[in-house]
């Protein structure tokens, strides 16, 4: 039987077909006890264990459905031997892959017992994957009905099947192809430094780079980073270290350091003679030339210069202050502009920034209606010339009295934190 079953798995990969080989236990049901005396009339039992081995051959009709041949050789305890020759058709639910799949079978045959007689075979199998692919785990379980009267056999097997080839997944070695260095690459300058990726991780002198790459390249998974190269005084370049790069010049460049500079909103900045933007916070980081270079803010009608000397790769902190609020004074009872207050509203006007301008005019407590109509009209004349003078009116706020000295008109920057 042994010899049979491995004949049935050679001749099923030969031709592309598939087999199994599986032990199996169950019961009969139905039985009679034939394993009294000869001359004495069997007597009926309920059931009996039964134990055996099976084999199948089959082969594809459609994709999911195979035709199969079965072979079972059994030994029912009640019953005796038999054996039993099954054509079945096997039905996948879906296709197999790494998660294995399920099938149902079913099918008509021959069982020899104590004599020969037809069956109907129904079942279902779940076939796993297995290392290796040309061989894999099944789990089977099979219900044989006989003719009326003849006994029912209900089967669980496990075993192995046999998958044809063009159902195994092939397994794909991909081949390791050694990474080859390009010619040396000469760096200028020569004291350049190249930063050595993984596994190096650290920087190297240029006339070492080519030599130590030649030794870790293999080691490097995926593809393989740019290379770093600096000096000081030069540009940095990146160069891709597989192409044929036969010489790599940095540039020079002039020494450059940093300006933080650290305002208010609303105020304006001029480097050099460039003008800057700011943040909404007031706030500027700049890279400018290594020298002597002036930096001005202005707004709030302030100005405010600041000469620096800034050296190579370093940075300076400037902090200014908020722009100050301004008073414009006027002569008892009039609302009239005198000359130091045109000044005050045209150096606001030179300097203006972005800031909103709060005008609030001034009385004191004791003011009569008509002294409040006066302070009414000096606020508005300070802003009728703010808005001659150029200022937008969306910039200009007119707001209630305070009361101090009735003399005097306050314009307050607002943004820039000045009070």
């Amino acid at each position: 039987m042994i010899y049979l079953l491995a004949l049935l798995a050679t001749t099923a990969h030969a031709n592309e077909w598939e087999a199994d080989v599986r032990a199996q236990t169950g019961i009969g049901l139905g039985m009679k006890d034939v394993s009294g005396p000869l001359d004495v009339e069997p007597q009926p039992t309920p059931w009996s264990p039964e134990a055996g081995f099976a084999g199948a051959v089959s082969r594809e009709l459609f994709p999911k459905l195979r035709l199969e041949g079965n072979l079972s050789l059994g030994y029912i305890l009640d019953g005796g031997l038999y054996v039993a020759v099954r054509p079945m058709l096997r039905l996948y639910v879906d296709k197999r892959d790494e998660t294995g799949a399920l099938s149902f079978l079913a099918g008509p045959g021959l069982r020899i017992a104590n004599g020969v007689g037809p069956d109907l075979t129904v079942g279902a199998a779940l076939d796993l994957r297995g290392i290796p692919p040309w061989m894999a785990p099944r789990m089977q379980a099979l219900a044989s009905l006989g003719l009326p009267g003849e006994p029912a056999v209900l089967e669980l097997s496990l075993g192995v099947f046999f998958p044809s080839p063009h159902d195994a997944e092939p397994v794909v070695i991909e081949e390791i192809v050694p990474r080859e260095m390009q010619e040396v690459t000469v760096f200028r300058p020569v004291e350049a430094m190249v930063w050595m990726p993984h596994p190096i991780c650290r920087w190297a002198p240029a006339d070492a780079a080519h030599d130590l790459l030649a030794d870790t390249i293999n080691e490097v998974e995926g593809d393989l980073p740019d290379l770093e190269v600096r000096a000081d005084g030069f540009t940095r370049e990146f160069v891709n270290h597989s192409e044929d790069v036969a010489e790599v010049e940095l540039k020079p460049h002039p020494p450059t350091g940093g300006v933080v500079v650290y305002s208010h909103p609303g105020d304006e900045l001029i480097v050099g003679k460039k003008v800057v933007p700011m943040s909404d916070e007031g706030i500027a980081v700049l890279t400018v030339p290594a020298r002597k270079i002036e930096v001005t803010v202005f707004g709030g009608g302030r100005e405010e210069k600041r000469v620096v000397h800034i050296e190579d790769d370093q940075a300076v902190w400037l902090e200014f202050d908020p722009a100050p609020a301004m008073a414009i004074a006027f002569n008892e009872a009039s609302f009239a502009l005198g000359e130091e207050s045109d000044e005050v509203i045209q150096g606001i006007a030179r300097r203006p920034g972005s800031y909103t301008y709060e005008i609030k005019a001034i009385h004191s407590a004791e003011a009569t209606n008509k002294q409040v109509k006066v302070a009414d009209r000096r606020a508005k004349a300070v802003a009728d010339q703010l808005k001659a003078l150029g200022i937008p009116k969306s910039h200009i706020d007119v707001v209630q009295h305070a009361e101090g000295d009735e003399h005097l008109v306050h314009i307050t920057p607002v943004g820039g934190g000045g009070e």
